[in-house]
């Protein structure tokens, strides 16, 4: 994607016209100048290291030191992103290097994610990113004749849910997690896709077992 950066000078302490054309070509920054800029960035895989760079010409062409400063403006490129906090589980123990790992990374793409606990603050359209951990971290009760790890990954998938129905963009999707340690249905969505079921996973009887 191309920058978002717009770059002003400043006149009288204040922001004049903005500088341009951005995106202009190197040899026109440096032949032509009068305004004109270019401002890339090191590769996302650089991680927080990577440095931004700007190669820009003066308007008029008039020598630097005649300018009492410049402004850039730049605007994210990262769609809005959020993080779901799980605030039932708060009292369990929290695998908090993965919920570290996302907030390092938010900066690198250059988003401040919008961190909410509740459905009805989501926004509609902003990508939120959550996880679960183990040692218990979710539980919520149970119904009569529930069994926890039967029950459990459609909780989870009904709980984040509730997001998505304010119009929130879950990744990964909250339905994803109906397939959580579920074999059963991991072998039939395999099958409806055309993909071979490993036959480690799951037999539904003893002979099946033995024709594997």
């Amino acid at each position: 994607k191309r920058s978002t950066l717009q770059l002003f000078r400043l006149k009288n302490g204040r922001l004049d016209k903005p500088m341009g054309p951005p995106h202009s070509p190197h040899s026109r920054i440096a032949e032509r100048g009068d305004g004109a800029y270019s401002h890339w960035r090191a590769a996302i895989t650089d991680g927080p290291t990577g440095r931004s760079l700007l190669r820009f010409s003066t308007t008029g062409n008039v020598p630097l030191e005649k300018f009492s400063g410049f402004v850039a403006v730049a605007f994210p490129m990262a769609p809005p992103l959020g993080w779901i906090e799980f605030l039932p589980g708060k009292q369990k123990k929290h695998q908090e290097v993965f919920r570290e790992l996302f907030f390092r990374t938010f900066p690198t793409v250059g988003s401040e994610p919008h961190v909410i606990e509740h459905p009805n603050e989501t926004r509609n359209g902003t990508w939120y990113f959550w996880r679960i951990g183990g040692n218990h971290e979710f539980e919520l009760p149970l119904g009569d004749g529930d069994i926890y790890e039967q029950r459990l990954p459609h909780q989870i998938a009904e709980y984040y849910g509730q997001f998505e129905s304010r119009g929130g963009l879950l990744f990964p999707p909250a339905r994803s997690y109906t397939f959580y340690q579920n074999k059963v249905a991991l072998a039939n969505l395999f099958q409806k896709a055309g993909v071979r079921t490993p036959t480690t996973w799951i037999f539904r009887g003893v002979q099946e077992a033995l024709r594997a």
